[in-house]
């Protein structure tokens, strides 16, 4: 073979061996970089509890338990921003009728702009006395949106029927109520009327002792008419809603505590419990405000004001408090060891959702927390 012939074949060569695969040791391919599984959308309840997280290289149990925390976490969120609307009505209602000017961003800059507005109408009226008589709203959260919550949750698990305590129960009552009758359209009341009455109020009057017609709130026996808040005396008929037990099937059950599954899963409760919590209904605060010694006009606005106002204010932080701050402590508990689960590429698909519900669970105890100065504003217990 001449020169020329050598040469051309060993840039064959060469060439051939760059063409050649490189291989591993013993003829194996290159193992394929791992694909990483698909995130789902996070932000839709239905997407998040029908994807299967095993693909993330979790356990059956753990998979489980991350998709209900991320249900739950955006549950949390809803609750968050509902309550936080509420408190942006009540409290921005309360800072703007008593002269604050300015749009509030959250409910807590409203509370903070009503509690300005309390303590700067208060100086106005100098040493004049103020005395407010408050009821406490029944707050009770749907028994049957709590079960088809929990029946949604998750398919594996077996809910029976959601448990209340027979005292702790609100609803329309066919049969005798032992309790609270919520009175809303003015009915006899055999027991201790709080608000408005049509007759003679044998009690208090605006919080002053009264024997005879009283044109304000009635705290005592009234002899008309009631419209308000009925404590009933015995077991009686109750024209309204009931809050405690009924010796009858209640209509509609509501519950005015936390609800409980017969066989829950904790993060499946708090979520359904926060649903629940975000379709309660409240009975309304009966507000009366009694003040003298005080320019009249000042007396009128402030009276007008907290009359008008004030109920919206009470439904979240007396009616729902308790509810709300047990609620966000559990959830912040629970999504805090969901996100402990979080790692790698399930991190990336899951950290935002997580915390997203952890900050709601914080924005509600920081929200009801605001709700008590207005109390403290006020004097009031």
């Amino acid at each position: 073979m001449t020169r020329r012939g050598h040469r051309a074949a060993a840039v064959s060569i060469v060439a051939a061996l760059i063409l050649v695969p490189v291989l591993e040791c013993g003829g194996a391919k290159p193992a394929a970089a791992p694909v990483a599984p698909r995130c789902p959308n996070v932000g839709d309840d239905a997407a998040v509890l029908a994807f299967d997280w095993t693909t993330f290289g979790l356990d059956a149990a753990r998979a489980n338990d991350m998709k209900r925390a991320l249900a739950a976490a955006l549950e949390m969120k809803r609750l968050a921003a509902g309550v936080d609307a509420d408190l942006k009505t009540g409290c921005g209602g309360l800072a703007t009728d008593l002269g604050a000017t300015g749009d509030f961003a959250t409910g807590t800059a409203a509370c903070d702009a009503a509690s300005r507005a309390i303590h700067d109408a208060l100086a106005k009226l100098g040493k004049a006395s103020i005395a407010i008589d408050a009821s406490t709203p029944k707050c009770g959260a749907p028994l049957d949106v709590f079960t088809a919550c929990a029946a949604a949750c998750d398919a594996s698990l077996e809910h029976g029927a959601p448990t209340c305590a027979p005292n702790e129960l609100q609803g329309a009552c066919t049969g005798a109520c032992s309790g609270t009758c919520d009175v809303q359209r003015g009915a006899k009341c055999s027991g201790t009327c709080r608000g408005k009455c049509d007759g003679k109020c044998k009690g208090k009057c605006e919080g002053v002792a009264s024997r005879g017609v009283c044109a304000g709130t009635c705290d005592g026996t009234c002899t008309g008419a009631c419209t308000g808040s009925c404590e009933l005396r015995a077991k009686s008929s109750c024209n309204g809603t009931c809050t405690g037990a009924c010796d009858a099937e209640m209509k509609t059950p509501s519950c005015v505590a936390e609800i409980a599954a017969s066989r829950p899963s904790p993060a499946c409760d708090a979520r359904c419990n926060a649903r629940a919590a975000a379709k309660a209904t409240c009975t309304r605060a009966r507000v009366g405000v009694t003040i003298k010694g005080a320019n009249k006009t000042l007396a009128k606005n402030l009276k007008a004001a907290l009359e008008n106002d004030l109920p919206l204010v009470l439904q979240v932080s007396s009616g729902m408090r308790p509810r709300l701050e047990k609620l966000a402590s559990e959830m912040k508990s629970l999504l805090e060891e969901a996100q402990s689960l979080a790692t790698g590429p399930l991190a990336a698909c899951v950290s935002a959702p997580l915390r997203d519900g952890v900050d709601a669970a914080a924005s509600i105890e920081s929200s009801t927390a605001k709700t008590a100065s207005i109390a403290v504003a006020l004097h009031m217990p």
